[in-house]
């Protein structure tokens, strides 16, 4: 019972200062704990159970990711549930900055062009690599959900699949496991009573993160915007993301006239 547990925390605060924020965690049963704890949930639905939280350890610098023009989100496995709060966030600013536009445009005195924005990123690309069929099917499911509540446009969702998932998706000689055929750019996902889609694609094999971030850095270049890249996942990962940052920077030096790209690396442990 005493014994620690560390889980990735997959919600933002309240940004109601009359609504308590709530801690969100999705946790995969595997043994031991989280087994127990499955069933319990299982057994005795709805009962409470009590915990100690201590934490949180890591986190993203949210200055940096509000002064990113654009955003690239990339995780790996386990690391899809981090991604979640991001595009909560992200999803919440592009309301409330509609919101506040179209109000202020109600006003006759100003036009569009007078309408101040609401700092904070405009362009989010998310970019998942799993395996795992359930975690893929979940993963759909719940930025779907996400997206519903928070209608925003900005958001493109690449999921890479390999090995189970991919063969339960599409047939293993397919390049791209695209699920919609009413769309190339939007992701079918079904769900209880409806279909929802995701504006984005799935792809089978592991994302060329070189050729993924060499293109996100190219078109905030070209617009002259600033790009934010965070990743979670594992080692190799996070190496070929670093060493492909690390590329575009180094342009710079060489007379590039881009901004530099900004790094947030979350590690799966304590540290």
């Amino acid at each position: 019972m005493f014994s620690s547990h560390p889980f990735t925390i997959c919600s933002s605060p309240s940004t109601d200062p009359n609504t308590p924020s709530k801690l969100v965690f999705y946790i995969r049963h595997q043994g031991g704990f989280t087994e127990k704890l499955y069933q319990h949930a299982l057994e005795n639905p709805d009962v409470p159970v009590p915990v100690q939280i201590d934490g949180p350890y890591g986190g993203a610098d949210l200055q940096k990711y509000r002064d990113s023009d654009r955003l690239l989100i990339i995780a790996g496995g386990s690391g899809a549930g981090w991604i979640l709060p991001f595009i909560e966030r992200f999803a919440r600013h592009n309301l409330r900055s509609e919101t506040s536009r179209s109000h202020d445009l109600k006003d006759p005195s100003t036009t569009e062009k007078s309408v101040p924005s609401i700092p904070g990123p405009s362009r989010m690309r998310i970019v998942l690599a799993t395996r795992d069929t359930i975690s893929r099917k979940w993963f759909l499911r719940t930025v779907s959900e996400l997206l519903e509540k928070y209608p925003a446009c900005g958001v493109r969702v690449q999921v890479h699949l390999t090995g189970e998932a991919a063969k339960d998706a599409d047939p293993p000689d397919s390049k791209e496991l695209q699920q919609s055929s009413s769309s190339s750019d939007e992701i079918e996902v079904p769900l209880k009573d409806h279909e929802a889609h995701i504006p984005g694609r799935e792809f089978e094999g592991r994302p060329q993160l070189a050729h993924v971030i060499r293109d996100e850095a190219a078109k905030a270049a070209e617009e002259s915007q600033s790009l934010g890249v965070f990743v979670c996942g594992p080692d190799t990962m996070q190496n070929d993301v670093r060493n492909a940052v690390a590329a575009e920077n180094m342009q710079i030096f060489k007379g590039s006239k881009a901004d530099g790209v900004y790094l947030h690396s979350e590690h799966f442990s304590w540290a």
